[in-house]
């Protein structure tokens, strides 16, 4: 292998091949880059300028993210309900994303009764028990800008 940092870097079948098993394990350009023992710029100038280097590269990844897809459906079909809800939110989204709806056409306001008086606790306890309890109030419209 040619030492960090120098320029001469031959691709052999050798160098594909562990290439890709690299790339399959999911590890990032400059990992690839400092287990070959090459600068960075090297892996990238062989991607961009060899098509065998990029396939290794492509194909590596591929494979890797489908073991890890077939592990994840192994493991949620196994009866794991993490890999199960992880699995359909990834995979069928409009169905089983987590949706948040909320209403922004009107805003309750509640009056909290605070004076001068109160201690900071206390003005806290009142706007807190107001929030509970949501008495009061009147419905406002919001008005959305366009």
């Amino acid at each position: 292998m040619p030492a960090k940092g120098t320029s001469r870097f031959i691709v052999t079948p050798r160098i594909l091949a562990r290439v890709e098993a690299l790339a399959r394990k999911g590890l990032s350009m400059d990992q690839i880059a400092r287990v070959l023992g090459v600068d960075r710029s090297t892996v990238f100038k062989n991607k961009k300028n060899n098509a065998d280097f990029a396939d290794a590269i492509k194909n590596g990844q591929a494979k890797g993210v489908a073991n890890v897809t077939n592990a994840l459906y192994k493991a949620a079909m196994g009866g794991n309900i993490t890999a199960q809800i992880f699995f359909l939110k990834n995979r069928d989204m409009a169905a089983w994303q987590d949706k948040r709806h909320i209403d922004e056409t009107h805003r309750i306001v509640k009056p909290v009764q605070i004076d001068s008086k109160m201690t900071p606790d206390k003005a806290a306890a009142s706007y807190a028990d107001t929030l509970k309890t949501g008495t009061g109030g009147n419905v406002v419209p919001l008005k959305r800008k366009q």
